[in-house]
This record gives C-alpha cells, structure tokens and sequence, in this order.
C-alpha cells in the first residue's frame, strides 16, 4: 500500500522548544512532524539529506523568511553556535562513537559524568547507538548464563 499525504497540519509553536512545526497527516494513519523552516525550505528548494539541518543566518527562530535560512551539517550548525558567543561559558566534548566511528562534537552538559569516573565506554554520538551498544550487552550476558542443572528424580 503506498504512503499518500493526505493534510498538513501547522505551522503551530511547539511547547517543547517554542519552535514552529508542521505535522504531516498519511494515507496509512501515520503522522510524522517537521519544523516550519525545514518544510518552507524544501518546499521551494527540493527535499534535503536527513544529515543536513537547516539554519536561521541571524540566529532568530521565529525569523522563517527564505533569505534566513541555509542548508548545514549538523557539525557546522553547532560550530556556529559556538562562534556565535551565545553560550561562552559552555564547554565542549569532542569525541569519536565507540560504537559507529564517527566523530562528534556535544555540550558537556549532556555527558554523564559517571562514564569517565566509573570506566563505562562512551560517550557516544546519539542514543541508538547507546541503544545499540547495551543491546549487545544484554545479549552476551544472556548467552553466557549457564542453565540451572537439575536432577532427574526417579519415583
């Protein structure tokens, strides 16, 4: 059965962040939301990679004009919030996933502190792959249980 939009909901303010979305309705019942300047940019410049965002030029949210926004990468995005002097007094991790090999730069703020001082792997880039990498975990000690061995009692 193909997937067919049929109504878009929005531009609304998200409690959340105080940022707009939009909310697009299908076919098969399912929703899935975007925010207002990534659908007002890809509705007149063709639909973007899923690892570009896009970006405000003057750093105003609710500033959603086309000549305000701009394709970047998630990395180049974050770079420009730490140029932009906004947050001076936030330090940064820079880091490579155990788990995927990618490079990542995060706030310290989202860095447990428990990771360094207990010996835990991490950080990691995103939560699927700390997802990932505690499914594996769980798996292995499962595997390595070894059963209860019972005696047969005769009667």
């Amino acid at each position: 059965m193909e997937k067919i939009l049929i109504k878009i909901y929005g531009p609304y303010t998200s409690k959340r962040d105080g940022r707009k979305r939009v909310t697009f309705y299908y076919s098969d019942k399912s929703t899935s939301t975007k925010s207002y300047a990534r659908y007002l940019y890809e509705k007149f410049n063709g639909v973007l990679d899923a690892e570009l965002t896009v970006d405000h030029i003057d750093e105003d949210p609710t500033n959603d004009a086309l000549e305000n926004l701009q394709p970047l990468t998630r990395l180049e995005n974050i770079q420009k919030a730490r140029n932009a002097g906004k947050r001076t007094d936030t330090e940064w991790f820079e880091g490579t996933c155990p788990e995927c090999d990618k490079s990542f730069i995060k706030p310290m703020r989202q860095i447990r502190g428990n990771q360094f001082v207990k010996g835990k792997l991490g950080p990691f880039c995103s939560r699927k792959c700390s997802g990932k990498h505690n499914q594996r975990l769980q798996k292995n000690f499962r595997k390595a249980r070894v059963p209860f061995l019972t005696k047969e009692i005769k009667i």
